[in-house]
């Protein structure tokens, strides 16, 4: 068989079967045996990981005020949001290992309340409240630093 290529046919029969391994032994198919969805604790943390690392991703793209101007700050914080609110929902929709539940829901807690303070800014921002919206903005900072330390405690380094 040497000098002849694979045919696509077997080359991808076996490339997915190499995945369909990979996956299984994963953990990702397991028979149906596993019930429970809780991951390890190396497992949940490297998740939660990977996820704030592809948030602040997205997050460095999004431009910050041009000026102080509160439609400006409105604009900026209008393109934050969809970011956080779409990476606190797959945060949340991981299991954590028992021994995590109650570090979990606060650093979500938190999370979610900073969320709200930095929709609060944008409201005020958009409304033309200048001083409103840092004063909002302010908050969210404060909240946020509360929850990056709950997410310490986790065990998160992003």
């Amino acid at each position: 068989m040497k000098g002849r290529a694979l045919p696509a046919g077997a080359l991808l029969a076996v490339g997915g079967g190499a995945a369909l391994i990979v996956l299984w032994a994963g953990g990702v198919f397991d028979g149906g045996r596993k019930k429970d969805a809780t991951l390890t604790r190396t497992a949940y943390v490297a998740q939660l990981q990977q996820l704030c690392r592809e948030a602040n991703r997205k997050l460095s793209e999004v431009p910050a005020p041009a000026s102080s101007n509160p439609q400006a700050i409105a604009n900026s914080i209008e393109q934050a949001l969809p970011v956080l609110r779409q990476v606190i929902a797959d945060e949340e929709r991981l299991k954590p290992p028992r021994e995590l539940e109650a570090k979990a829901k606060r650093a979500f807690a938190l999370s979610d309340e900073s969320v709200q303070a930095l929709e609060a800014s944008r409201r005020k921002a958009a409304a033309g409240d200048g001083p409103g919206a840092i004063q909002a903005l302010s908050k969210f900072e404060q909240v946020r630093n509360r929850a990056r330390a709950a997410g310490i405690a986790l065990g998160l380094k992003c």
